[in-house]
């Protein structure tokens, strides 16, 4: 008799816990006839993923409207401040000093900036055992240091290095080395042309959007570059847990893990001009934090952690 009551408590119990597949229907369709309007601006490093992101969530969401137009760090603020825009999609560190303290934001996906040479530096072996200590690199990449060969790989000897601007990658404004950071934008021809002269110099070093490198290095006719790994705990030498390059795959999900160094990486962020409370606002930003981030991911994003996407939902929606 006492086991007749046990299941019948067990079944009890699981009836309520499991939820009513009729309610989370209804939920779910009460998201999908939200309706209304939403001015999102980008930045134009991000204006492609926001185009493809909008009109996919327009799918699902046929009711809401959403309205994309692009503009520079400044004119992305001055648009949330004045009511223009209801969004924003920009890289955290191209923003004005305060922009982030002046307004509601998240970070919705990274985007890895990756070291790379040419195939044929003398020193390659050197750099594929050693690495780059990321200090350094960190340096260079803001431009605040340069280094030889010599320092870069601690030897006896070594030529200076040539360092090559690419497009997609930060430059300091001319204004002093504490300016902010801005992202030069140059063509695909243009952005070829500097991969070339990095692949005939073999004292070349550029910094590259990880996604565009590996793109490179899987055409046979693109110029001969190699991606240079990251000494992320400077010991001189990379070790098994710091090979994350044999693919974009492995990359993305080092940087999805939080093993890539931040300061080689584009935040790319979510703005507000405040905590946003309109039903359509946040469904777009519940798309971007969620189904968009396989398009992200796509496009060479580094996704962000699913925990990280459902507490910022949870909060946006008041739930517990």
């Amino acid at each position: 008799m006492k086991k007749q009551y046990y299941f019948i408590f067990l079944s009890l119990f699981l009836l309520t816990q499991c939820g009513n597949p009729e309610s989370e229907k209804n939920t779910r369709e009460e998201y999908t006839e939200i309706g209304g309007e939403i001015n999102l601006i980008s930045s134009d490093p991000f204006l492609s993923l926001a185009r493809s992101w909008v009109k996919d969530f327009q799918q699902s969401h046929p009711k809401i409207t959403v309205n994309i137009s692009s503009g520079k760090p400044d004119e992305i603020v001055e648009a949330l401040s004045n009511g223009k825009a209801d969004l924003a999609m920009t890289c955290k560190k191209r923003l004005p000093e305060n922009a982030l303290e002046n307004s509601w934001n998240i970070t919705v996906m990274k985007d890895g900036v990756i070291p790379i040479t040419s195939a044929s530096n003398p020193y390659l072996d050197e750099l594929m055992q050693k690495g780059i200590e990321k200090k350094k690199l960190i340096e260079i990449f803001a431009n605040k240091a340069k280094y030889s060969w010599q320092d870069l790989l601690s030897m006896e000897s070594g030529k200076p290095v040539n360092f090559y601007a690419m497009g997609d990658i930060y430059i300091p404004d001319k204004d002093g080395e504490d300016a902010l950071m801005k992202v030069e934008q140059i063509s695909d021809e243009e952005r070829l042309n500097i991969l070339e002269k990095i692949a005939s110099d073999p004292y070349a070093l550029s910094f590259c959007n990880a996604n565009y490198a590996y793109q490179c290095m899987q055409k046979d006719t693109q110029p001969a570059v190699k991606i240079i790994p990251v000494d992320l705990n400077a010991n001189n030498i990379i070790e098994e847990k710091e090979k994350f390059y044999d693919n974009l795959d492995d990359l993305q999900r080092a940087g999805y893990l939080g093993l890539y160094p931040d300061e080689l990486c584009r935040e790319m962020a979510v703005l507000a001009p405040g905590k946003p409370d309109e039903d359509q606002v946040i469904e777009l930003i519940n798309f971007m934090l969620n189904e968009g981030q396989k398009t992200a991911v796509e496009e060479g994003f580094s996704r962000i952690r699913n925990i990280t996407a459902r507490k910022i939902m949870a909060d946006l929606r008041g739930e517990e």
